[in-house]
């Protein structure tokens, strides 16, 4: 990508002629040519805007001067303002660029010129200096009158006869092309085309009007361009429309000027079979000039540098198409994002007037554009956003979808859309091409370990949530190691991050879970075989995942090698030291499970491991419970954190609960856990002493609790 913006200019000579139009500029010039040169001769070129115009009028000036036959002076009325300035400019830049150009005769008909001008406008013309001057003994001369043909003076007369005798012994005519005349308000229109009318009849001397038609016709008549159209017919005796754009020549450009602006594509997240498919749906139809291309190349290189490859690169040119052209349908989407990248069951809530009420916001979107553009937006806007497909009559998509877009960085994902609205990411978070340097290298242990240490925990935790969308591109062989290295960082996760968060570990547990359901049961259990499990919290997980318990496993392998898995785990644990089982993450969970598998040799090993200190102080937390929750009308979220007594009870017996917590220095509780375990370990204290305490603030803290409410831990099944 060049970098530099692309200005409105137009192009300067037949070499840049991109539309092949060199052919149309020779003709117009032969018929310019052919003019005789008795009299003057008025040339309309006409064209809608920002087709062209005025890189015709540099054409044609290089066919006509090419042999040096014809003298051109070019003259732009758009540059100045009010009828005086008007006149007065007009005949300075002619006799101005004649002085330039040449000397001699064409010298002669620059000071004819400039006399001419000095009598029907009450402004004067200082050639050296450059500068206008308020003539006082000329202002009488009304430029009113003059213009309308009225009461010339004979010293006017006397000295339009010298001009046109001066203009008849020319040895070549002049051209004076008149550009951007669709620019200019109503009463300036008027005033440049009374002006041609004025001096259009001297000999040698030829005008070349370019102008969009209806907008000029439109301005002569007052609003009906029939009596417009009347009017310049008398002032043009030669009219050319302007050769229409070849739209597969239009399509080139604008694919030239997208590669170039888009640069090297692998900086960016491109699947062109979409970008295709986009493109030719409706962004194409966007497009009706050079000068849109033009505008559109401007635009976007600022936002393909901001995004990257964070948004996909189909979306993104097709947004930047509507946002340039449409900006009310742009507007419209923004307004809409909520409800363009959400499935209806979750807007809706059983609502039929909802309903209504969303479809009506997504059709107003199109209805926003042009007339003539409208099917194409609307063609656009399904390819983008799928969930608005069934709001303007087509198929409905589920949310099931939504972590593929997401993988994908369609502006169909909310959390993609957003990136684009805001033009960059949110804090904390990691850019796509980290994320695509993971999945490059999921199969490659060591890399991995490399690539996680080189993480903070944040950043740990921000790749695996964005993983999860990618797992299908995962390498295929060997997902052991992916397995093995994400379960590694468990320890590193928050198990915990704030209302109505599930815990940042879930994450991981979702990733591995995608990679094992891709294969068939015995192959599951031969990765299964081959993990490298960290603790046994994490052999847990997967043996839970892949197993028959209800409401947990997915049954991913057979039934019996299941069991086998649960059954080497729990031989496992229960051959494990009390320090080794106080280090899990998950020791509620962990006891849990043993209690079902193996009731008897868990009391009997109980015994012994709280005998550690640190295995019972991980034990109480283990029993810990943490609600979530606010009051309604209030932003503010309440944390609660509450010992299950009762299942403490049941595990180890009161009296030697007694004897071993007040074996326990509360100090040494106070410096090495965090402040949950504190908290929970008073609460044992006090219940201790005071189990009426205990049954009261359970009972109350589960009454508390609504769909609001998260475990630190899962709930150990005989709580």
């Amino acid at each position: 990508m060049s970098g530099l913006l692309s200005a409105d200019a137009p192009i300067e000579q037949a070499a840049e002629d991109r539309l092949q139009r060199v052919p149309f500029a020779r003709a117009l010039a032969d018929d310019i040519r052919a003019v005789p040169g008795e009299s003057g001769f008025v040339v309309g070129l006409a064209g809608p805007w920002g087709d062209g115009k005025t890189s015709i009028l540099r054409l044609l000036e290089e066919e006509l001067t090419g042999e040096d036959t014809t003298a051109v002076v070019r003259f732009n009325p758009w540059l100045f303002s009010g009828a005086e300035q008007l006149v007065e400019h007009f005949f300075a830049e002619l006799s101005g660029q004649l002085d330039s150009a040449a000397g001699g005769s064409l010298g002669g008909i620059a000071d004819a010129l400039r006399g001419y001008g000095r009598l029907i406008s009450p402004l004067r013309y200082l050639p050296y200096v450059g500068e206008l001057a308020r003539a006082s003994s000329e202002a009488a001369s009304s430029l009113g009158k003059a213009l309308a043909g009225n009461g010339q003076a004979p010293s006017t007369r006397e000295r339009a006869e010298e001009l046109r005798w001066a203009l008849l012994d020319l040895e070549k005519p002049i051209v004076v092309m008149v550009d951007d005349l669709d620019r200019l308000r109503d009463e300036e229109i008027a005033d440049v085309v009374r002006l041609v009318r004025l001096v259009g009849d001297f000999p040698n001397l030829l005008y070349v009007l370019a102008f969009d038609r209806p907008v000029v016709e439109r301005s002569l008549g007052a609003g009906d361009r029939a009596q417009g159209r009347a009017y310049l017919d008398k002032i043009v005796h030669l009219s050319h429309e302007l050769p229409r754009i070849r739209p597969e020549d239009l399509t080139r450009i604008l694919e030239e000027a997208i590669a170039e602006a888009v640069g090297d594509p692998s900086r960016y997240y491109l699947d062109r079979e979409r970008l295709t498919n986009v493109f030719w749906a409706g962004v194409r139809q966007l497009f009706s000039t050079v000068r849109d291309v033009r505008r559109y190349a401007n635009v976007l290189p600022a936002a393909l540098r901001t995004l990257g490859d964070e948004v996909a690169l189909a979306d993104v040119l097709a947004l930047e198409a509507i946002r340039l052209f449409e900006p009310e349908c742009f507007e419209a989407i923004v307004e809409a994002g909520d409800v363009l990248t959400a499935p209806r069951s979750w807007l809706t809530f059983g609502s039929s007037s909802n309903a209504e009420d969303l479809e009506a916001q997504v059709r107003g979107i199109p209805a926003a554009a042009r007339e003539d553009r409208r099917e194409a937006i609307e063609e656009v806007l399904r390819r983008l956003f799928p969930f608005a497909e069934s709001r303007l009559g087509g198929a409905s998509y589920s949310e099931g979808f939504v972590p593929e877009w997401r993988g994908e960085r369609r502006v169909a994902a909310a959390e993609v859309f957003s990136v684009y609205l805001h033009k960059r990411l949110p804090l904390g978070s990691l850019p796509a091409r980290d994320v695509e340097r993971a999945v490059r290298i999921m199969g490659d242990g060591e890399k991995l370990e490399e690539l996680f240490a080189s993480l903070s925990d944040e950043e740990v935790e921000t790749l695996l949530r964005r993983l999860v969308e990618y797992v299908r591109r995962f390498p295929a062989e060997n997902p052991e190691v992916a397995v093995s290295a994400i379960l590694r960082q468990a320890p590193r996760l928050r198990r915990e991050a704030g209302f109505g968060d599930f815990g940042a570990d879930m994450a991981g547990s979702r990733i591995v879970y995608r990679l094992l359901r891709e294969h068939e049961p015995e192959r599951v259990a031969e990765i299964v075989m081959r993990i490298e499990f960290p603790d046994f919290s994490g052999r847990y997980d997967v043996v839970r995942m892949v197993g028959y318990r209800e409401g947990s496993g997915h049954r991913l392998v057979e039934e019996q090698v299941a069991t086998g898995l649960e059954d080497e785990l729990a031989d496992a644990m229960l051959a494990a030291s009390p320090a080794e089982l106080a280090a899990e993450r998950d020791l509620g969970p962990l006891v849990a499970f043993l209690e079902r598998k193996r009731a008897e040799e868990l009391c009997e090993r109980l015994a012994e491991w709280i005998a550690d200190d640190r295995f019972l102080v991980s034990l109480v937390a283990a029993h810990r419970r943490t609600s979530l929750s606010n009051t309604v009308g209030e932003a503010a979220v309440c944390r609660t954190v509450q010992l299950e007594w009762h299942g403490l009870v049941r595990l180890v017996d009161l009296e030697r609960l007694r004897e071993r917590l007040g074996a326990i220095d509360p100090k040494w509780v106070e410096d090495d856990f965090d402040t949950d375990t504190v908290t929970v370990w008073e609460q044992a204290l006090r219940y201790l002493d005071a189990p009426e305490a205990a049954e009261r603030e359970v009972r109350r803290f589960r009454d508390d609790q609504d769909e609001d409410v998260e475990a630190s831990h899962p709930q150990l099944p005989m709580l």
